[in-house]
């Protein structure tokens, strides 16, 4: 047994704490083959629940998460919320594919959890900045009811444009774009987004496969 391999078991095994600091290319860098099966394989039952694991299942193999995803999604067995934001997001970020930026929009339209709304759309921006993930956090801003995940999404859609904070006029502007598509009413916020989509650009934000995920 490899000590990377010793390291991967450990940190599957972790509970509380030590298990949310989640994995790291440490624990799958130096598997031989037979560990990398076996790590796998035990990615695959923990993303059933840990919507984390599913960047490592693509950083052993690919091809192989690709199908495991789609198995996983069509079968029902992912428990948490958020894994199939992050299961649909790995497979539009890898392979492109439109229907899955679609479905993950859906998927985190579906999260009911408070606590984990705000997750959902970081989630979902990672996939790049579309006029379909501008859509939806537009979506959240004008019919959310929870203030933290109304808060999130206002704060996003404005850095998906390019608008300046480079004095302290410009970030005066885009601090009361920000308070009133918080706080505003519904006309009131219709008319920032209607002001920031017409007056600035969309940035350009590629999908993002993790960083942390990328070899060397």
């Amino acid at each position: 047994m490899t000590k990377t391999y010793q390291s991967f078991l450990r940190q599957s095994n972790a509970q509380g704490r030590e298990k949310a600091d989640g994995y790291d290319r440490s624990h799958f860098d130096g598997l031989d083959d037979t560990e990398r099966e076996a790590a796998f394989i035990r990615l695959t039952e923990e993303a059933k629940y840990d919507h984390t694991c599913f960047v490592w299942l693509f950083y052993l193999d690919r091809n192989r998460a690709r199908a495991t995803c789609l198995a996983l999604l069509q079968n029902g067995e992912l428990s948490d919320e958020l894994c199939p934001v992050e299961a649909y997001r790995c497979l539009f970020v890898h392979f492109g594919d439109p229907a899955h930026q679609t479905a993950m929009i859906e998927s985190s339209r579906l999260v009911r959890s408070a606590y984990d709304k705000p997750t959902a759309i970081v989630i979902a921006l990672r996939a790049g900045n579309s006029p379909e993930v501008r859509n939806y956090l537009k979506e959240v801003v004008l019919g959310e009811s929870d203030a933290e995940t109304v808060h999130t999404a206002a704060f996003e859609f404005l850095c998906l444009y390019e608008i300046p904070r480079d004095s302290d006029a410009n970030r005066a502007i885009f601090n009361h774009f920000e308070e009133v598509l918080r706080f505003g009413s519904t006309s009131e916020k219709q008319r920032v987004l209607v002001q920031v989509e017409g007056g600035f650009a969309p940035r350009k934000r590629a999908p993002q496969i993790d960083a942390a995920t990328q070899k060397p």
